[in-house]
């Protein structure tokens, strides 16, 4: 995984299975970042003034829409390496640390479990860690040349405690 992470791509069956479950979610965009956002918030409420600037509505709508492009550029490095470095040159000015990766990661594998429900397998599970793993290395080292600190991406990063949940109650299929 780190070579692939390192060149900006992903091993083409995981990005599959991610891109596959996206495009299911995608039409429920709306419910899709306000669970993300709920489990955030339940994980570390501390970071709930990080998102003062902006309603929550326009803070999911900028979610959605940034996971969208990234979900359709993991195949194409040339886009989707410098969008995330310069994304995470943007969110070290709001404030974001290395510590806050690990949270988003649990809080977007628990909103992919809520949402998905049975259909999120290990094996999807394994897929969307290894794309998180992917954007969070591509973020830090963004921050990195805000900050000039060289953060490392942890394994553990996207697995750290989630708030279990059961299916959110939409169909994903």
């Amino acid at each position: 995984m780190p070579e692939t992470i390192e060149m900006g791509t992903m091993i083409p069956q995981r990005r599959q299975l991610v891109t596959e479950s996206w495009k299911s979610l995608a039409p429920n965009g709306a419910l899709v970042g306000a669970i993300f956002y709920r489990r955030l918030f339940e994980i570390d409420p501390a970071l709930r003034p990080m998102f003062s600037a902006v309603t929550l509505d326009e803070q999911i709508h900028k979610l959605v829409t940034m996971l969208d492009l990234v979900v359709h550029w993991l195949d194409v490095p040339d886009k989707v390496v410098p969008v995330l470095k310069k994304l995470g040159e943007r969110h070290s000015t709001y404030g974001v640390q290395d510590d806050h990766y690990g949270k988003v990661g649990a809080a977007l594998i628990g909103t992919l479990e809520e949402g998905l429900g049975d259909k999120f397998t290990p094996e999807l599970r394994s897929a969307w860690t290894e794309a998180f793993m992917l954007i969070s290395s591509l973020m830090r080292r963004g921050a990195a040349k805000i900050s000039g600190a060289f953060p490392v991406a942890k394994p553990t990063d996207a697995l750290s405690p989630v708030v279990p949940r059961k299916a959110a109650g939409f169909d994903a299929a």
